[in-house]
């Protein structure tokens, strides 16, 4: 993952957390921790548009980027339950 990366992704989830505070949705703290969440699921994930949250247009390896921070965040144990 490059650094660029990493910002990218902590701005995505930060807007995606944004929304989702007024949308009432689950915290993303709670979706990565749930089953099935893996490498597939959320590159999957990112393919998809989730309407009423808000849409980023992403490249290819800009999602790519969104899923390692995701992936890497779930080694640490920044999502533990």
């Amino acid at each position: 993952m490059r650094w660029g990366g990493t910002l990218l992704a902590s701005i995505t989830v930060a807007a995606s957390n944004l929304v989702a505070a007024h949308a009432d949705a689950p915290a993303f703290e709670k979706i990565v921790r749930r089953e099935g969440r893996d490498e597939a699921y959320f590159a999957r994930f990112m393919q998809e548009d989730h309407f009423p949250m808000t849409t980023f247009r992403l490249f290819d390896h800009e999602k790519a980027d969104v899923v390692a921070y995701l992936l890497a965040l779930q080694r640490q144990g920044a999502f533990q339950p």
